[in-house]
């Protein structure tokens, strides 16, 4: 069996909603999902679609669109420093969050995108993601 991995990725407003004298909403939200599909294969895309259609339908009052942003897989977990104002507000729960590591920009993304697709055009470059690890990503190492 495979192990399932988390990931969120980030979308950020694209346009809002007129809403005079009253709060507008958030410029960005994450989208959370899960899978044992690895990335950049036509399952991992459909989970990935499902949270972010899932987070828009929230965010939907108040945006118009939205853009996508950094993708990001869950590698371990911290535990709450002493030392952090959430030490104070700890319960069983909190004593530890989830370290994420950037995998994918925006641009790779659309590769990838373009790849699961089944895109045949001029080769692109994997080296292009400030996070690094794209060329892993690909490989379907993560």
């Amino acid at each position: 069996m495979k192990e399932e991995k988390h990931y969120r990725i980030e979308l950020t407003a694209l346009g809002k909603h007129e809403r005079s004298g009253r709060w507008g909403g958030f410029d960005e939200a994450n989208a959370f999902f899960s899978t044992d599909a690895k990335p950049a294969t036509a399952e991992f895309i459909k989970a990935t679609e499902k949270a972010m259609d899932k987070t828009f339908e929230q965010q939907s009052r108040y945006w118009l669109d939205y853009t996508i942003g950094k993708l990001f897989v869950q590698d371990g977990w911290e535990k709450v420093s002493p030392m952090s104002p959430a030490w104070e507000y700890r319960t069983a729960s909190t004593m530890s969050h989830a370290v994420w590591n950037c995998i994918l920009y925006l641009s790779l993304w659309r590769a990838c995108l373009a790849y699961a697709s089944g895109w045949t055009g001029k080769p692109f470059s994997l080296d292009t993601s400030p996070c690094g690890g794209s060329r892993r990503l690909l490989k379907g190492e993560y």
